[in-house]
């Protein structure tokens, strides 16, 4: 794509890339009538954003769960970097243990969560063990999640784990 014209309705711009109605992407920042995208499978056995411009009239919103209860949190949520099993825990909290990896050239980098939360409204938000507020300056690892049509999405600063290493993703409930 050449950045200099795009975004715009012409060749130039336009990538082999598509998505399908009922995908579920990120939207960022809107120029003119297009939208930037980015857009993961959350069936994919491999971890890979596509990223890209949209027309903005060809985009639906699509709503978080205003307040999901306990159990649309708890499964055993796959996503082709890694796994987040969350639990029940005690006095309303979730137990979260998941594990994320990165396989570089010679070796794989990888990152935990082993967190005791609570839900706020239509988030599940934490940092570090739980023992920290998420707004903390001082945190290191922030995780952001939120149950989406049929998808727990999650967010992550980058810091919770090796080299590489994400939480950040469309992950699915294993059958």
């Amino acid at each position: 794509m050449d950045d200099a014209r795009c975004p715009a309705d012409t060749e130039a711009c336009r990538e082999k890339a598509y998505l399908i109605p009922g995908d579920v992407a990120l939207v960022g920042k809107a120029y003119g009538s297009y939208t930037c995208v980015a857009y993961e499978s959350a069936a994919s056995r491999k971890v890979q954003w596509t990223n890209g411009w949209l027309p903005s009239a060809s985009l639906a919103t699509v709503t978080p769960a205003a307040s999901p209860k306990r159990a649309d949190w708890t499964g055993q949520w796959v996503h082709a970097g890694g796994h987040i099993d969350i639990t029940p825990g005690d006095k309303g909290s979730l137990t979260i243990h998941g594990e994320g990896f990165y396989a570089a050239a010679q070796n794989v980098h990888t990152g935990v969560l082993d967190v005791a939360a609570k839900p706020t409204g239509k988030v599940l938000e934490f940092a570090d063990d739980g023992g920290v507020a998420f707004d903390d300056p001082k945190a290191e690892c922030r995780v952001r999640m939120q149950r989406i049509a049929a998808l727990l999405v999650v967010e992550d600063n980058n810091a919770c784990g090796g080299v590489m290493v994400t939480f950040t993703g469309f992950y699915r409930r294993k059958n």
